[in-house]
């Protein structure tokens, strides 16, 4: 059988065969793409072909036209298939046309090094597109129901995450639920019962308020109320006093504690690796 290469970002691989890597990625591509339309809450999915590995992310698109180029394939699959095959091709969002049918094909050399999240193009809010970014399994990481990207960090106080990594806030129900899941990740596995997070008391018009931390990386940027996320006031103590929350152990359940000064505990923190923008 006559021999083919291929050539990917600094590698040459030799294989033998009639190259099925086209059909196979457009099988696995069409059923990540339908449990991705089909999905009600995780717009993002994972999956893996020939040793490669890829996010599907649902309703969102490359945003800035300097990033991709641009061209009018038939469909969702044959704009994938443009991205399979050329070597440059790092990420593909293919958004429904507005005239003519098809879809917009955008296909996006960046980032450079496929493990390099920090380089990846900001992706948009766009109803009915498809984005397929690759990735290397290093940083082929689960991601929340929000889309993001959580961790815990050992921490005396608020301060402490890792480089691209932010103190969570739970600016929704759904974050809010991320938090109780977490917490109770700490108490059941590892035996602790408190975590520092992005909530902290704001001095306004006479007296202080509880607000979730401003974001330079997860949207919204701009700081929240703290019940936008559906937290009840009474699970709030300490209110009083200018420091962040941290979260801990009360009876059956928890609350947030303002607290002052070094306190060990784990950190939550955040990224936002797949650089989601929602306008």
């Amino acid at each position: 059988m006559p021999s083919q290469t291929r050539v990917r970002r600094g590698f040459t691989r030799r294989f033998t065969g009639t190259a099925p890597s086209l059909l196979a990625g457009a099988v696995l591509l069409a059923a990540a793409v339908a449990r991705a339309a089909c999905a009600d809450t995780n717009f993002v999915r994972r999956f893996a072909s020939g040793g490669r590995y890829f996010y599907v992310v649902k309703d969102f698109a490359l945003r800035d036209p300097a990033d991709y180029e641009t061209v009018t394939m038939p469909s969702a699959c044959q704009c994938r298939k443009r991205c399979q095959v050329d070597p440059t091709c790092q990420a593909v969002s293919a958004v429904p046309s507005v005239a003519g049918g098809g879809v917009e094909c955008r296909t996006s050399t960046t980032p450079l090094q496929l493990g390099d999240w920090s380089q990846r193009p900001d992706l948009l809010k766009t109803p009915g597109a498809i984005h397929i970014l690759e990735t290397d399994i290093t940083a082929w990481e689960e991601p929340e129901i929000d889309g993001m990207f959580y961790q815990y960090r050992d921490a005396f106080d608020y301060s402490y995450c890792r480089t691209g990594y932010e103190r969570a806030t739970a600016k929704s129900s759904v974050q809010f639920d991320i938090f109780k899941r977490k917490f109770d990740e700490l108490r059941t596995i590892l035996g602790l019962n408190c975590m520092w997070t992005g909530l902290r008391n704001v001095y306004t018009s006479g007296y202080f308020e509880p607000v979730w931390d401003s974001s330079t990386t997860a949207p919204p940027l701009e700081p929240r109320h703290f019940n936008d996320s559906g937290i009840p006031y009474e699970l709030l103590t300490n209110r009083q006093i200018s420091c962040y929350y941290i979260m801990i152990t009360s009876g059956t359940g928890f609350e947030f504690l303002a607290k002052r000064g070094p306190y060990r505990c784990k950190s939550l923190c955040q990224a936002n690796k797949l650089k989601l923008q929602w306008s």
